[in-house]
């Protein structure tokens, strides 16, 4: 870490820095050291939802963990493994481990990893009583990751999965027996408003009352047809009015509010990562599932469709890679 201020010469100019010197990279390995996760992650048995999106498929590649029980939507206990063999396990992202445990990889996984059937908009996550147990019982740490990225979605719909869902998360966590810490991942644009640096504090929404928003959404009972198109427009008006750009924005920000108030003793980690698109280096760099945000718009621009974007050059660009 000592040599941070050298590397961070190469971002004097906030418009198309040069490329990193050897020096940088060397800066760069000695900052990929950590700061202490993967330890803190060593033996601990995990809980994830959201497992078979892109953040928590990613994650499931520390392979110091005990046990990582995967939350999945499923109908029955095999179309959950199925899901788990065919959409994680099988997926290329995982060939370092194969590589790495060669025959022994299915052993290997079979000892790790646990799919549970479940749905995060149910009581107790739509989860049996076996499972229930076994995870209150067993786990160390909970991965909140589940949820629906669509910016105009309708309201309700990204009310119950954003909003409720993680207080449902939470809720279940508070009956773990030996939790030591609840993660969950929100956005960086949930400070939306706020302008130069924001520090990493829990939101403070003034005046908003969540018990408004519900009362909302219950009273709102158009016939079916117009359903979708009431709550699409209602989700925009109300995060216009707000403050926020999206829907999707105001309940992520609503989420982390929520779960701030009603988490008790529960040691609560939010991480508000900024654009996801692939991974960086590990394990197959360029890596993505699917077509993230700045996705189609590199293909657009590389096909000739996009010739150009309207944007301000001295405006950084802040991206995630895995």
């Amino acid at each position: 870490m000592k040599n941070l201020g050298k590397r961070n010469s190469h971002f004097s100019h906030r418009c198309h820095p040069p490329p990193f010197d050897q020096a940088a990279v060397s800066d760069r390995e000695e900052v990929d050291a950590g700061i202490g996760i993967l330890e803190f992650f060593e033996g601990n048995n995990i809980f994830v939802t959201g497992a078979t999106g892109l953040l928590g498929k990613d994650g499931l590649r520390l392979t110091s963990v005990g046990k990582m029980y995967l939350l999945i939507k499923a109908k029955d206990k095999e179309a959950a493994f199925n899901r788990l063999n065919c959409e994680i396990i099988n997926s290329e992202l995982f060939t370092c481990l194969k590589e790495k445990h060669g025959k022994c990889f299915e052993a290997f996984v079979k000892a790790k990893v646990i799919a549970v059937m479940g749905d995060i908009g149910h009581p107790n996550l739509g989860m049996d009583f076996e499972s229930i147990e076994s995870i209150k019982k067993d786990v160390n740490v909970i991965i909140h990751s589940a949820a629906s990225t669509t910016f105009y979605e309708r309201y309700d719909f990204l009310f119950d999965t954003n909003v409720n869902a993680p207080q449902r998360v939470m809720r279940f966590a508070k009956t773990c027996d030996k939790l030591d810490l609840f993660t969950h991942i929100s956005t960086a644009y949930v400070t939306e408003r706020e302008e130069g640096v924001v520090l990493e504090k829990p939101l403070n929404m003034g005046g908003l009352d969540v018990a408004d928003e519900i009362s909302l959404l219950l009273k709102s009972s158009p016939n079916n047809i117009d359903a979708t198109n009431f709550f699409v427009k209602c989700g925009q008006q109300r995060a216009k009015l707000l403050g926020w750009s999206t829907t999707y924005q105001l309940c992520k920000a609503i989420g982390e509010m929520c779960l701030n108030e009603i988490r008790g003793d529960v040691p609560l980690l939010i991480i508000r990562p900024a654009c996801i698109e692939s991974c960086y280096r590990e394990p197959l760099p360029g890596w993505i599932q699917g077509l993230r945000t700045l996705g189609p718009v590199i293909i657009s621009y590389g096909k000739g469709i996009l010739p150009a974007y309207y944007a301000n050059p001295l405006v950084p660009l802040d991206v995630w890679m895995l």
